[in-house]
């Protein structure tokens, strides 16, 4: 038994959940995938998946095995890949997650220069609001917008932050008196942001440097989204009042299409976070990826929304 080998069969096996997907994955027959992990299970004298008609399923050994060995593996290609990289300009693939709204407003337009930049860097953006396990799911990095990182199995670097604000459009409140405080938010037809712990409950701290209490309120609405651009064009259209990041309606507020509300309350910052697997190497590639999107954000706030994205 090549133990090398077996150990990879292993892993693209239970990453796979099933023997066909991981000969294919890993470039070998099926006989092999189903060779290699019987002679690994008679070396440990365990069972690690068992197999049946419909499938595999993984055993509560072959779990806690593959914790370890996924862990070995990727330390070893961290470890091939700084000898690789030592000397060498950046190269190689990423694949990165990013939320939809900002991965089109502010991420994705950046990548023209980014690719100019470092030709022999291939990036993959994966645009999408929920999270994402980037071992599991094959990813170099997430971008996030976040209050406060719980994984300790990630790194983080903070980029930037988001300020959000409150507003709806002259038509909204034309039938509808302006809320003065939040507890006026009870009675309003409110925009709903679905991608939060809870999208439901609105935060507010107090407009008095003396008062340290917080509001929260208790909102709700007939639209629901979990992607903020469709709630500002909701928004635009008199259906409610909407909680945003202000640099996706900055224009528009500017512009009057939306109007300010709750101007003497501010509500809690939320920070953006580049994420990215907990290993002993940090490649070339994904190195100078983080820097140059560092680059680009201020730490204290976020340009307006470039000039050739059209958010209408």
């Amino acid at each position: 038994m090549d133990r090398f080998t077996a150990l990879k069969t292993f892993c693209a096996a239970v990453e796979a959940q099933s023997f066909s997907r991981a000969a294919n994955d890993i470039c070998l027959s099926r006989s092999a995938v189903s060779k290699n992990i019987r002679e690994l299970e008679e070396y440990l004298g365990v069972t690690l998946i068992q197999r049946s008609t419909r499938g595999i399923s993984v055993t509560e050994a072959g779990a806690n095995y593959y914790e370890k060995v996924s862990r070995m593996l990727t330390s070893m290609k961290g470890a091939d890949d700084e000898v690789r990289q030592s000397s060498t300009t950046p190269c190689g693939n990423l694949r990165v997650s990013v939320p939809l709204s900002l991965g089109l407003l502010y991420i994705t337009p950046l990548l023209p220069t980014f690719l100019e930049r470092y030709p022999d860097i291939s990036v993959e953006v994966v645009l999408t609001d929920s999270k994402v396990d980037l071992l599991q799911e094959g990813f170099d990095l997430a971008i996030r917008g976040i209050k406060r990182l719980e994984d300790s199995c990630t790194r983080s670097r903070l980029i930037g932050e988001f300020t959000h604000t409150i507003c709806a459009s002259p038509a909204y409140l034309a039938r509808c008196t302006a809320p003065m405080c939040p507890s006026d938010l009870r009675r309003h037809d409110v925009l709903i942001y679905t991608e939060v712990v809870t999208p439901d409950r609105w935060k507010f701290d107090s407009p008095t440097n003396d008062d340290p209490d917080e509001c929260i309120v208790q909102v709700s609405g007939r639209y629901r989204s979990n992607n903020s651009l469709a709630l500002r064009q909701a928004a635009i259209a008199g259906k409610g009042i909407l909680r945003i990041p202000e640099i996706y309606v900055r224009d528009d507020l500017e512009k009057e299409r939306l109007v300010p509300l709750l101007q003497d309350w501010s509500l809690p910052t939320t920070g953006i976070w580049v994420i990215y697997p907990q290993t002993s190497f940090i490649p070339n590639r994904l190195r100078v990826f983080i820097d140059f999107l560092a680059d680009h954000f201020s730490m204290s706030t976020l340009p307006s929304t470039p000039n050739h994205i059209s958010i209408t």
